[in-house]
């Protein structure tokens, strides 16, 4: 079984000391973090929304939403990762910083096997770069589908 991806080029960014990917072509757009409209009686990792290009767009915080213990903090390399989901909308998902965009060949690409660390729905696979792997997030698993529903009916 392989890995199913839109592009070889990746946005690559930082949740704790840990480096993850999204594919290129899932990225809207990247914002500085300057807080959000908070959501009341919604799960810890949603903070809230923004308003973005005119649609009320609801932000992840993702070193929540993947248990890190660590206190989070916010700082000047914390930025928004807006992504496409479906309907043409977006979810945003706080990150610690950007890394960069880096390209890899399908041989780089390694599935993700059961038993990982990070729950196997929010990861598509790993991509090999030298000694490290870098994981590759699937966008739109990160909230399950009646947790998109629900944020983007609002």
């Amino acid at each position: 079984m392989s890995i199913s991806v839109e592009t070889n080029s990746f946005m690559i960014f930082r949740v704790k000391n840990q480096n993850y990917a999204v594919e290129l072509t899932k990225i809207r757009e990247i914002l500085t973090y300057k807080g959000v409209t908070e959501i009341p009686d919604s799960k810890d990792y949603i903070l809230g929304v923004i308003n973005l290009r005119g649609q009320a767009t609801p932000i992840i915080d993702l070193r929540i939403r993947f248990k890190s213990k660590d206190d989070i903090k916010y700082n000047d390399k914390t930025v928004i990762l807006a992504v496409k989901v479906k309907n043409d909308k977006s979810i945003g998902y706080i990150v610690d910083e950007i890394k960069g965009i880096e390209s890899a060949d399908i041989g780089q690409l390694v599935e993700a096997s059961d038993g990982d660390t990070i729950d196997n729905r929010y990861i598509k696979g790993y991509i090999k770069k030298g000694e490290d792997m870098i994981i590759l997030v699937d966008s739109e698993h990160i909230l399950d589908v009646h947790e998109v529903s629900k944020l983007l009916s609002k």
